[in-house]
């Protein structure tokens, strides 16, 4: 999720830097960035391994209007002014990294009008589904605080292998900024990982790639659960197949309990590899059987498509949330609580190698289906008996635009000696329980971002969007500016 790996995968696409893999990106990983002969070739070479201090950063974002804020990792920033900081330090021997990289906010959380909650719920609550998400409008009254683990890792990082502890951001999936399953939009989950080494494992038809995680989740504390804790298992494999450079095909699984209070079992560590259907679960796996325990599972299939020597990239993602039944129900129903995201990505590189420019578009369909007129289906993310759903501290571990109801963004960024310049327009939806995704209306973004090099190795940040909510019928449409800044001081 940081600024380098954004760029690496432009270079990626450009065919300046190798294509790894998409799958998943972990804390441990380095971008495989050498060679000079592309914009950033001066800043990326300074970027060492040894024992260092790392470069302290501050942030400062601004809403007018309501909360606005996605892939921030920890940060939640409400109405009117947040402020966030982090510092730290990182070492590497061998194969042993230790990254310390904690981060602190407080958010102004200034009131605004809120949308209206039904029932007896408390008023900042999320106005679609009160009961089934941590995901409240606003964080309660008056002003937010929260100190984060942030980008801490300790890991182990062999050729073959990984394995290690961390609280830092990981994505899953091929998009970068709209990840249906885990990305960076929350804070990242504490928790144990296991994984293959970059380069895979060989499996004579090509080279697979293999991912487990353990964590802990936590609640906001503004959520239908309350205080009470969740615990996390999830896998994501990916294939690069022999003869086929540049082809990825993979699948993801997540799965939230509630944290046992026994201890954990073989069926809590076995859970991402149970079986799709439920009907076939015999164990207390089955919610569905007495004595059974109720668990929320998301799923994705994905497949990313590099053509380097065009300069191009196409990728496509598809999600469910929960288990089907049966086979039948599997085949017959496949856009049952669903999403899809479909991205592609150009990106040119000047003969002199000092400018790259980039052109990125991305469509998500999370909406509900005209299966809702014979079977209910609620927005993704939610879940009935694991009622804060698929957040952590009040954020979707996922990205927000899947929940409501889909997203459509084209961009474009520049990146040259001093930096990136980038402009995009996007409208995301706003829906409810209604088929077709119509529901509340939508937001629509028009933004431009900066980032300058400063003083050899700090960077300057600064980020303005003009937002206007859509109502469905015209009338009651609203608008505010979100402002960003930020920067990092090299030493």
């Amino acid at each position: 999720g940081s600024e380098l790996e954004r760029y690496l995968r432009a270079l990626q696409v450009a065919g300046v830097a190798p294509a790894g893999r998409a799958g998943w990106r972990g804390p441990e990983d380095r971008a495989a960035v050498s060679g000079s002969a592309h914009p950033w070739g001066a800043k990326v070479a300074k970027e060492g391994a040894g024992p260092q201090v790392l470069r302290p950063g501050a942030g400062l974002t601004y809403n007018s209007g309501w909360p606005s804020g996605v892939n921030d990792g920890p940060v939640w920033a409400g109405r009117g002014a947040t402020f966030s900081v982090s510092a730290g330090g990182s070492a590497q021997w061998r194969g042993v990294i230790l990254r310390l990289e904690p981060q602190w906010f407080v958010a102004q959380n200034a009131g605004f009008d809120l949308d209206p909650v039904g029932g007896t719920f408390p008023a900042w609550r999320d106005p679609v589904s009160p009961g089934t998400i941590d995901a409240p409008q606003r964080m309660g009254e008056g002003a937010y605080t929260r100190a984060d683990a942030g980008q801490s890792t300790l890991a182990l990082a062999a050729k073959q292998f990984s394995v290690g502890v961390s609280s830092a951001n990981e994505g899953w999936g091929p998009s970068l900024t709209s990840p249906i399953i885990l990305g960076t939009n929350a804070p990242g989950i504490p928790r144990l990982f296991l994984s293959t080494g970059p380069t895979g494992i060989p499996l004579g038809i090509g080279r697979g790639h293999l991912r487990l995680i353990y964590g802990r989740i936590s609640p906001s504390g503004f959520g239908p659960q309350g205080d009470t804790s969740r615990f996390t298992s999830g896998a994501v494999a990916s294939f690069a197949p022999r003869g086929l450079d540049g082809l990825e095909l993979g699948v993801t699984r997540m799965f939230q309990r509630w944290w046992p209070s026994g201890g954990l079992s073989a069926s809590d560590l076995l859970a991402p590899f149970e079986g799709f259907l439920k009907e076939r679960l015999t164990n207390k796996d089955n919610p569905a059987l007495q004595g059974g325990t109720p668990d929320n599972q998301l799923a994705s299939i994905f497949v990313r498509l590099l053509l380097p020597r065009v300069g191009a990239e196409a990728y496509v993602e598809y999600g469910r949330d929960d288990h089907s039944w049966d086979a039948a129900q599997l085949f017959n129903e496949p856009d049952h609580i669903s999403a899809t995201t479909l991205g592609v990505r150009r990106a040119v590189l000047t003969e002199d190698g000092r400018t790259m420019h980039v052109w990125r578009a991305e469509w998500i369909n999370g909406r509900i289906t005209h299966l809702e007129r014979l079977r209910g289906q609620s927005p993704f993310y939610e879940h009935g008996a694991i009622a804060d759903g698929h957040t952590n501290q009040a954020q979707i571990l996922g990205t927000p635009a899947v929940r409501g109801g889909g997203l459509l963004i084209v961009a474009r960024d520049s990146y040259t000696p001093g930096g990136r310049w980038s402009m995009s327009l996007r409208r995301e939806g706003r829906q409810d329980f209604a088929e077709g995704g119509v529901g509340r209306g939508a937001l629509v973004a028009a933004t431009s971002e900066w980032v300058r090099f400063v003083r050899g190795n700090s960077d300057l940040f600064a980020k303005t969007e003009l937002q206007a909510m859509v109502s469905p019928n015209g009338t009651g449409d609203r608008w505010q500016f979100m402002t960003q800044v930020g920067a990092r001081y090299g030493w």
